[in-house]
């Protein structure tokens, strides 16, 4: 499913937001239909998932700034994997909550002229906006996180493509 060249591909991320969507349709269409309430939802969701995007993004600006010769500091490699990994989850993890609150969404929908059900809609909405926001981020931080093929293995330090020439060290005559 992970390509390690490439990571989580859009296609996998999008897959797995309408299998979520697909199945929470179906489980919360059976939970209606017995008669249930849905489950709640609420404002701070959008808060935590937005803020959850804000810490990936500046988790992978390091990243960034190194690989591209904006910043000297070479980040460990642990903090890369990590973040690299982070990035991977942000995005699978973005996806699976919109797809569950796109269905919950699509549940809401035929009684929205009720204002409790209104406000709740609006709620799964949000909810769903920031979810797809977190998979953006994480695709966009994963991206960062790209090595290009002139850095692997690179022990000549100097962030990024800006190196002295006079680090290098000469070739054979």
């Amino acid at each position: 499913m992970v390509n390690n060249e490439s990571g989580v591909s859009i296609r996998v991320t999008v897959l797995v937001a309408l299998v979520v969507g697909l199945l929470a349709y179906v489980g919360l269409r059976l939970v209606v239909d017995s008669g249930h309430e849905l489950p709640q939802t609420s404002w701070l969701g959008v808060a935590l998932l937005v803020l959850m995007a804000a810490v990936m993004l500046a988790a992978g600006w390091e990243i960034r700034r190194y690989l591209g010769g904006d910043s000297e500091r070479m980040p460990t490699p642990q903090r890369a994997r990590r973040t690299v990994v982070a990035a991977q989850a942000s995005a699978l993890g973005g996806a699976v909550v919109t797809g569950y609150y796109a269905a919950l969404a699509v549940i809401l929908v035929p009684n929205a002229d009720v204002s409790s059900v209104l406000d709740g809609l609006y709620r799964a909405l949000a909810l769903c906006g920031a979810a797809i926001l977190l998979a953006v981020v994480g695709h966009v931080v994963q991206a960062w996180c790209r090595i290009p093929h002139d850095h692997d293995d690179d022990p000549k330090g100097g962030g990024g493509s800006r190196r002295s020439t006079a680090d290098e060290e000469p070739g054979p005559a």
